[in-house]
């Protein structure tokens, strides 16, 4: 799952469409999710047959071999490998442009030096520190924040300009939301100095693509250059950057399963493959990052999921199964999906997102990220009734929602969930995310819960099963999501 600062949003959570249609509906198990159960469940592996089936996926993936699964590395290329070469012994077809591999070209760099350009005045050196944003633009429209009564949907588009530093943090988050392009901040200098040198850190986008519009903009502004900045007295800025950037390469590992009726759509499940390297201080004993919870936990479900799937009956829609890449640097492996994808996005009537899965015990309550933010919460209900299992929402599906590659392709109107065990045990998640998330410690150790994972299978597989069947569900006519709800 991705790392969550309000210096480092995803490209896509900025993403405004025009209207929403959910569904929140009351679903008990149908006779038809029942009979999808029971036709797949007969020669399914047991329970701890399953947990065994994943553990030999994360021992491989989790590894040290794999060095953290960074893309760009030896690691990610071996990763990239690994699930090709699973999918096509499950019996999928190349899922994009006759390969496995659907090429993503990122550009990386250090931080970019930036120059504010307000009238005749320019703004530059070391007083300026650019915490996010590394495209150029010109005449954005300022609006002044001193409290975040200030902040409301007409900032949508606009530059925050904080003249308060301690309201930094909160007036910054509370902007993106109502969809702010970023703040300016008039920090001084003890401030800029504390913020220095994490804005050194290294930024990664997309390359080729227009990130511009999309990209949140952070810059903190020392004495000086917050005095200069006041007596320009505009409401307009423009921005240069400047940077050294190299390029580099990876991928996202699609797999097509093709329907009986293809001109009937598709549906899509996914887990990011990547995590994040090395991590730690520079003389730590253990420096990989393994990333077993996060993500080699959903990988393993996914593709124990896409196995039972391509094992038949026949689904009537084709299903894609994606790894994606890059989702640890900001969902930008399921962005480019969603910008190129396979076949047109409104033939996609659903997604599922799998992302950390390995947190709770057996049959422990679902949760759903993205919960009354799509039409599948009725399907969702339905199936896990028909297998005894409960879905209980709180507050993780909106902690979450912008924190998985689901939200990518929600905001290009394909309806798209995570459903796990994890989210539903929020004291096991909340243990996980304090002393495991993104840290070395995130491999395999003794008493590692893979249980709720094993037990979430069998539920993929019928939501797959179901979402791939028109006559039980079909995305409505002209759907688009509405991140304001």
């Amino acid at each position: 799952m991705k790392r969550f600062s309000i210096f480092a949003l995803p490209l896509a959570a900025l993403a405004l469409p025009a209207c929403a249609a959910t569904s929140d509906a009351a679903n008990p198990a149908s006779a038809s999710d029942t009979a999808i159960v029971a036709a797949t469940s007969e020669a399914a592996p047991t329970l701890e047959q399953t947990e065994d089936i994943l553990m030999k996926h994360i021992e491989v993936l989790a590894s040290d071999d794999y060095m953290g699964r960074k893309p760009g590395t030896e690691g990610g290329r071996k990763t990239i490998d690994y699930l090709a070469g699973e999918l096509e012994k499950y019996g999928f077809e190349p899922g994009y442009n006759g390969s496995f591999e659907q090429k993503v070209v990122f550009e990386r760099s250090a931080a970019p030096k930036v120059a504010l350009l307000l009238g005749d005045t320019v703004i530059e050196g070391e007083g300026v520190v650019s915490l996010a944003g590394s495209t150029d633009f010109d005449g954005v429209e300022l609006v002044r924040i001193a409290s975040t009564d200030d902040i409301n949907d007409t900032i949508a588009g606009k530059l925050m300009v904080i003249e308060n530093p301690m309201l930094m943090r909160e007036a910054a988050q509370a902007g993106l939301e109502a969809g702010a392009r970023g703040a300016i901040v008039l920090a001084g200098d003890a401030l800029l100095a504390n913020f220095a040198g994490g804005a050194q850190r290294e930024r990664v986008k997309l390359a080729d693509m227009d990130n511009g519009d999309a990209e949140p903009v952070f810059v903190l502004l020392g004495d000086d250059a917050s005095a200069a900045f006041k007596a320009a007295d505009t409401d307009m800025v423009s921005a240069a950057y400047t940077s050294d950037g190299t390029r580099f390469e990876s991928a996202n590992v699609i797999g097509r399963l093709p329907g009986t009726r293809p001109e009937a759509g598709a549906i899509v499940m996914m887990a990011h493959w990547d995590h994040i390297g090395e991590c730690g201080e520079p003389d730590a004993e253990d420096r990989i990052c393994n990333g077993a919870v996060d993500n080699a936990s959903g990988i393993a479900a996914m593709l124990e999921t896409a196995r039972r799937l391509a094992a038949g009956p026949q689904l009537e829609r084709d299903v894609y199964i994606m790894g994606t890449t890059a989702e640890e640097m900001g969902l930008l492996g399921a962005t480019y999906f969603a910008e190129n994808p396979p076949r047109p996005l409104d033939e996609i009537h659903a997604a599922l997102n799998i992302d950390t899965v390995a947190i709770a015990p057996a049959d422990a309550p679902l949760s759903v990220i993205g919960w009354k933010r799509t039409p599948l919460d009725a399907s969702i209900e339905g199936v896990a009734a028909s297998l005894g299992r409960t879905v209980e929402v709180g507050d993780e599906s909106d902690k979450y929602v912008r924190r998985q590659d689901g939200w990518a392709l929600m905001n290009k109107g394909v309806p798209s969930v995570l459903v796990s065990s994890s989210f539903g045990d929020a004291e096991a998640t909340d243990t996980y995310m304090s002393s495991r998330y993104h840290a070395a410690s995130d491999e395999i150790w003794e008493g590692f819960e893979i249980g709720g994972a094993a037990s979430d299978v069998p539920v993929y597989v019928a939501l797959m099963r179901h979402w791939a069947t028109p006559a039980l569900y079909s995305k409505p006519e002209g759907w688009t999501f509405d991140n304001e709800e």
